[in-house]
């Protein structure tokens, strides 16, 4: 369940005019399903989503220790 600040974190991410660069990224229609059904939970962009995954995974790998 997300809080008000992670909800908060996902606006201020949108709000920010971040230059983005496109890698051309393939992902399987599974994963393109999911990106949207938070996209219209948050009413964020797919950037935003992808990104707050990442941190929450990447913060997750940091306390099992899995990261250097």
């Amino acid at each position: 369940m997300l809080t008000e600040s992670t909800e908060s974190e996902f606006k201020m991410i949108i709000k920010k005019k971040v230059k983005k660069t496109s890698k051309g990224y393939r992902l399987k229609p599974d994963t393109h399903s999911l990106i949207k059904e938070i996209q219209e939970i948050l009413q964020v962009d797919q950037d935003a989503v992808i990104t707050k995954a990442c941190r929450m995974l990447y913060k997750e790998m940091k306390r099992k220790n899995l990261v250097r």
